[in-house]
């Protein structure tokens, strides 16, 4: 019944006709009634697609071999052609819908799994176009499933989910949520006794090895339950003089024997095995490692030494011919250079980036920042003195054991900056930047080298930031940032600069800005943001950056921020207090919100007093 009859009806049953004329057409206007009003009806009313149902989420990649990820699945159960929105939680809090670069479709599965809405509808574009068969489809025999990775340790996840129809329609109701709970982060693995090593050389003649043949280390451990505890996977490392490089890595799951384990490895710093070589072993899993003490092979030029006289030699102890000037108050007169003097090595010296197994010492690739063992910082009190701070086991909550490192004098200087290892430079009122190397633990009694006067000019920057290994970030007064490096950051050598380059505008808005080394660089914005900025050429200067991504919020709040590099970050607080926080993908590419901590690291700091930390 339309309208027009509709009014007929209504016209007839008031005029003066039969009762039971009247009493058909009263049944006849109520049913074109209800007719009219569901015509009236939107559309949403009259046909809403159906609830999508049979949600599950789980927990799906191993806690000691990846970072934890949740794979999801539900079904749909409306009939005609649809797509999907999806709301879900992390704690309680509602994330975004976009799940670009930190999700996957499920493959490789017993299960067989649909992946249209991942794609189409959970990447950033919730729009109703384009209308394609892949955006929209009716396909209820198999579940819609997929991973989501870039998750916090020991958090719940909850996620449901609507359909939506080429009209725009959207199902009455969410699906029911259905909830994971990722498990908390992994242990160290236990510790490792040193490896055996065992060198196995090239020869040439007939019937036995040819020369192109290379020199191998045969590296042997043992595993035990301490030490497979929390265990991942196991690193071959080898000291390139600067720095430990994994070069080989190897599954447990894998090995024919899990207690007595072996690597045959080569190198191409091996040579022809005559020179000596350090390795060890070590036991990792996704956020953590732990490393053996070194074992050495001695080459054949050479009878075997211990490994204390291999290291005194290494570190340069009683080396005739060379001399250094060594002013154990930093403020004392500016002395003249000393001449080159090679940093000393230690027996426990760690990467300042944790390289990638296979990696040489030109390319070492980024890999999720190691636990450290300890950090040193430095601050300088309302005296004048320089204090020492040395932070071990920093994630297990401990406080920083504090020492006198100077008396007097560091109240002349207007900043304390890193330059690598266990030097740092000192900028004074004039402009004057100076060096010093501190080494309490290995000589006490001349535990200083400088000041010495390595650069002059420096007064106009308004910032300058210690980037490891000699780089120097500065920040000039119209906001540029300029890179300068020194090569002779680790002997004090004023020579060896190369700079400055202008990197790029715009830096001088920043609230905080600092190094964690490597060319990374983390700034705090004005509304509290913390930023990831990379640096890609830090070794040359070129002006090439990666993509600024967040990585934090509600960072303005401290009244500092260090870094004691490989993503570790200090804050302290206006009350004092100090905080640890890790950057688990500090190096990486794409690095995201994922972080040990807060951990508490002490209080009784006093915020106007500049903290400056060692990058390692």
């Amino acid at each position: 019944m339309n309208r027009k009859a509709f009014a007929s009806t209504l016209i007839a049953v008031r005029s003066g006709m039969p009762m039971g004329v009247k009493r058909a057409s009263l049944v006849a206007l109520l049913a074109g009634f209800l007719a009219l009003a569901v015509l009236s009806l939107p559309a949403q009313a009259r046909d809403r697609p159906g609830t999508p149902n049979k949600g599950f989420a789980a927990n799906c990649g191993y806690i000691e071999t990846a970072e934890p990820a949740i794979c999801v699945e539900f079904m749909n159960t409306a009939t005609e052609k649809v797509g999907f929105l999806m709301d879900w939680t992390e704690n309680g809090t509602h994330m975004s819908s976009d799940l670009s670069g930190r999700a996957e479709c499920i493959t490789r599965s017993a299960q067989n799994y649909g992946c249209m809405a991942l794609p189409w509808w959970f990447s950033g574009n919730t729009n109703l176009k384009p209308v394609t068969a892949a955006r929209f489809n009716s396909q209820r025999e198999f579940p819609e499933a997929f991973k989501i990775k870039g998750l916090l340790w020991d958090a719940e996840y909850c996620f449901r989910f609507r359909a939506i129809d080429e009209d725009g329609v959207i199902s009455a109701l969410y699906s029911g949520f259905t909830c994971a709970h990722t498990p908390a982060a992994p242990g160290p693995p236990g510790a490792l006794d040193p490896p055996k090593l065992t060198g196995i050389r090239p020869s040439s003649g007939e019937g036995v090895i040819g020369g192109a043949t290379p020199f191998k280390l045969l590296v042997e451990w043992h595993s035990s339950p301490r030490s497979s505890a929390n265990l991942g996977w196991y690193a071959v490392e080898l000291w390139s003089g600067t720095q430990w490089l994994p070069i080989e890595k190897l599954d447990p799951a894998r090995a024919p024997d899990p207690v007595n384990l072996e690597l045959l490895v080569t190198h191409s710093k091996f040579g022809n095995g005559d020179d000596r070589q350090a390795v060890r072993v070590c036991a990792l899993n996704v956020v953590a490692r732990t490393c053996s003490r070194e074992s050495w092979y001695y080459g054949s030029l050479k009878p075997k030494q211990t490994a204390v006289s291999e290291l005194k030699r290494l570190q340069g102890v009683a080396r005739p011919g060379v001399s250094t000037t060594v002013s154990r108050n930093p403020a004392a007169q500016v002395l003249l250079p000393p001449g080159p003097v090679s940093p000393a090595i230690s027996a426990t010296a760690r990467p300042s980036a944790y390289a990638a197994v296979g990696a040489t010492d030109a390319s070492p690739q980024p890999q999720p920042a190691p636990a450290p063992a300890s950090s040193i910082f430095y601050a300088v009190d309302a005296s004048g003195a320089l204090l020492r701070y040395v932070h071990d086991t920093p994630e297990g909550g401990t406080t920083p054991d504090k020492s006198l490192a100077a008396a007097e004098g560091w109240s002349a200087y207007t900043d304390v900056i890193p330059a690598g290892g266990n030097h740092f430079y000192a900028r004074t009122g004039a402009g004057d930047l100076v060096w010093f190397q501190h080494s309490p633990n290995d000589d006490p009694a001349n535990a200083w080298k400088g000041p010495v006067v390595v650069a002059r000019g420096w007064q106009t920057f308004t910032q300058i930031i210690g980037g490891g290994n000699g780089v120097i970030y500065a920040i000039a007064a119209d906001g540029a940032i300029v890179w300068y490096r020194h090569g002779g950051f680790a002997t004090g050598d004023p020579g060896g600069w190369v700079g400055p380059n202008k990197l790029a505008d715009g830096w001088g808005d920043f609230k905080f800005i600092f190094s964690s080394g490597g060319g990374v660089i983390y700034t705090v914005t004005q509304d509290n943001r913390l930023m990831s900025n990379r640096h890609l050429d830090p070794v040359n200067g070129a002006a090439a950056w990666g993509k600024p991504v967040q990585v934090g919020n509600g960072w303005g709040a401290f009244a500092q921020l260090f870094s004691a590099g490989n993503g570790v970050i200090y804050g302290l607080a206006t009350d004092g207090k100090l905080t640890y926080y890790r950057h688990l993908s500090w190096n990486a590419p794409a690095p995201t919100f994922k972080w040990v901590g807060p951990v508490a690291a002490g209080d009784g700091f006093d915020p106007a007093a500049k903290l400056v930390a060692l990058l390692r």
